[in-house]
């Protein structure tokens, strides 16, 4: 009886400590889930203070060919016509109480971004802009390491799974070329143009989108093709976009998510 009951009182003291454990992994589960930053309606992004500032041309200067000739791929500029979202095909998608490990990782240092070069910038976007892919829930991702036909924006948004890109983000230092605000640069939107020139010619979609961002500010690219605009050697080099947004404009956040959304619509839908 004394072996039956001390066996019994040490199946007992398992039990115990096997449900503490259970209550400590919920414990410990539930508060790593309060401790997740989550997107509000309406939510604005950190601020990105200039700290320790390189000077780096907001446009760095690249040669490519051209018909057989070298030159430099800043003299390859492009145009815009300003649309409305709606005339882009970009609709805001709502990313309320969906996780950021972004914001999540900031909460505890602090209320702004320090940077020092372009690519640091990149890290910071690429960050936020992964953050909103898992929010649409596209199973995309933002990569730096590809190139296609000698073509090397700061990232592609591609398919986690096969890496096939759906739309390209170019990333910019904050400031001015040649006294215009480099997201108003015609050598911004030349650079956008030849990227999503490569996506279009790689789908084989009709129309294709991309981003460009200092992080303070945001624009979406629409390139449409049609049977003329579209073949080598256009001269028109004429792309759509939205108006810039502000990193802490109301909404910003449901704006960028909107534009990966038409992206994966662009290359999915849009097919000859």
């Amino acid at each position: 009886k004394e072996a039956e009951r001390g066996r019994k009182e040490a199946e007992g003291g398992r039990k115990e400590e096997k449900m503490r454990r259970k209550e400590e992994r919920m414990r410990r589960k539930e508060a790593e889930k309060n401790a997740f930053v989550k997107f509000q309606k309406g939510s604005v992004a950190p601020v990105l203070e200039i700290r320790d500032q390189s000077t780096s041309e907001p446009h760095e200067r690249k040669s490519k060919k051209v018909d057989g000739e070298l030159v430099e791929e800043a003299s390859l500029v492009g145009s815009v016509v300003e649309q409305e979202l709606s005339v882009l095909g970009i609709e805001k998608f709502d990313v309320t109480g969906k996780k950021s490990f972004f914001l999540s990782h900031l909460r505890e240092q602090r209320d702004y971004l320090s940077w020092t070069n372009e690519v640091s910038i990149a890290n910071f976007v690429k960050e936020i802009c992964d953050d909103l892919l898992s929010a649409t829930g596209l199973r995309a991702k933002s990569r730096p390491d590809i190139e296609i036909d000698r073509q090397r924006p700061d990232l592609w948004v591609v398919y986690s799974a096969s890496g096939i890109p759906i739309g390209v983000i170019e990333v910019k230092i904050p400031g001015e070329n040649k006294g215009i605000n480099i997201m108003c640069s015609e050598y911004l939107h030349g650079q956008v143009f030849d990227y999503l020139m490569e996506l279009q010619a790689f789908h084989g979609a009709t129309d294709v989108v991309g981003l460009a961002t200092t992080y303070d500010e945001w624009r979406a690219y629409v390139l449409k093709c049609d049977d003329t605009s579209c073949e080598k050697g256009d001269v028109r080099r004429v792309l759509d976009c939205s108006k810039v947004f502000k990193h802490d404009e109301e909404g910003i956040f449901e704006f960028i998510a909107g534009v990966f959304m038409r992206m994966a619509r662009a290359v999915e839908h849009g097919k000859n």
